[in-house]
């Protein structure tokens, strides 16, 4: 039974030391590309993510221009603009977290430029946000206001302050909307009790669109004014530069690869072996117990026997379970009680006074034997 076995095994060792130099030889293959387009791919990379940062940072001017024009309504998009150029410049800082000084000069550039737009664009945010809910608010605050008893021009007012934040920002409309604004505000003594919030709330929002406006247009222009692209073209150079220097490292770099993967060649070849002498030893071990296994059932078996055909009585009591795992027939007959209902049970009941167990088992706990005493069952 032990030559199949055998044989097995060397299959075994056999394929396994073959795939250890398949695995050796494929990495020793894989090591010599890799490192012989790595600073062709590193280019790639980063004029693929250079190229990325162009796109995004047009995509979030447009979306700002879309966002004031009405045609967005929620910073959702100018949001989710902004994390995936943070995510694309986060890839370019690993990608250069080896580059010279000269290219991490120009990355901190970018980033100082970046970090100034960003500002521009929160400011914007922020003001375009009162800008655009005042003139929301206005038309249904003038609807209030036309509850007055007293007549309110709201309605033309109102179609100045749109037209004002639709983008026509003549000097003939503002200074209407002033002047006009200037003379709604003297007629605050003809609004009754119940309107007068609502006219002060109306003259409040009418302000912030005529006032807002113009600090909308300037962030705006912060923000298209902002140098990014000048900078990811300094960005571009200083990284190509440092491609074309690093070459010469590179193909130094992939010769010792390819060296290293022939000393793991021969190293993984005597692991190999080493691993098949110990792997016999091991098999002969597990033989050997796998014996001494099988004599201490066949001990045990037979022990049982013995125990089962013996006249004097006897029980194995197990201290974990406190129950009798083994009772033979002669104790059975003792307590005239079949043996099928002995097993499994807590000797206790046997006791006439329970103090007995406890003391039995007080003995045996400290590794002593009862013997020449007398209990009453």
């Amino acid at each position: 039974m032990n030559r199949p076995l055998s044989y097995l095994r060397r299959i075994g060792n056999h394929a396994r030391n073959i795939t250890i130099s398949l695995v050796a030889l494929g990495l020793l293959v894989f090591f010599y590309f890799i490192t012989r387009n790595s600073h062709v791919e590193q280019q790639e990379n980063i004029t693929h993510t250079l190229q990325q940062l162009y796109a995004l940072d047009n995509q979030l001017d447009q979306d700002i221009l879309k966002t004031r024009a009405g045609l967005l309504l929620q910073y959702d998009t100018i949001n989710a603009d902004i994390r995936e150029f943070e995510a694309t410049a986060a890839v370019l800082h690993q990608l250069s977290a080896k580059s010279s000084a000269v290219a991490q000069a120009t990355e901190q550039a970018f980033t100082a430029a970046y970090i100034k737009k960003l500002q521009s664009v929160e400011d914007f945010k922020s003001e375009f946000a009162d800008l655009r809910n005042s003139v929301y608010f206005l038309p249904h605050i003038g609807s209030l206001l036309n509850g007055n008893p007293t007549h309110l021009p709201t309605e033309k007012l109102v179609g100045d302050l749109t037209s004002l934040y639709l983008g026509s920002a003549s000097d003939s409309l503002v200074s209407r909307i002033e002047h006009n604004l200037s003379a709604f505000k003297n007629l605050r003594h003809k609004v009754t009790h119940a309107h007068q919030e609502n006219f002060d709330s109306f003259i409040y929002h009418a302000e912030i669109v005529l006032n807002n406006r113009a600090e909308v247009a300037e962030y705006m222009g912060e923000i298209f004014d902002h140098p990014l692209r000048l900078e990811i073209d300094a960005m571009s150079a200083a990284y190509s530069y440092d491609i074309r220097e690093s070459a010469y490292q590179t193909d130094l770099y992939r010769n010792f690869l390819i060296t290293f993967t022939i000393t793991l060649l021969i190293y993984l070849g005597w692991i190999g072996m080493r691993l098949e002498r110990a792997q016999t030893k091991q098999m002969q071990a597990l033989s050997e117990q796998v014996k001494a296994r099988q004599a201490l059932e066949a001990s045990e078996v037979s022990l049982r026997h013995m125990l089962k055909i013996s006249p004097i009585a006897v029980r194995i009591y197990n201290h974990e379970t406190q129950k009798l795992s083994f009772i033979n027939p002669a104790y059975a007959a003792i307590h005239e009680v079949p043996v099928e209902q002995l097993t499994g049970i807590t000797p206790a009941q046997f006791y006439a006074d329970p103090k007995d167990w406890d003391e039995v088992q007080s003995i045996m706990k400290h590794g002593q034997t009862v013997i020449d005493r007398q209990f009453q069952l």
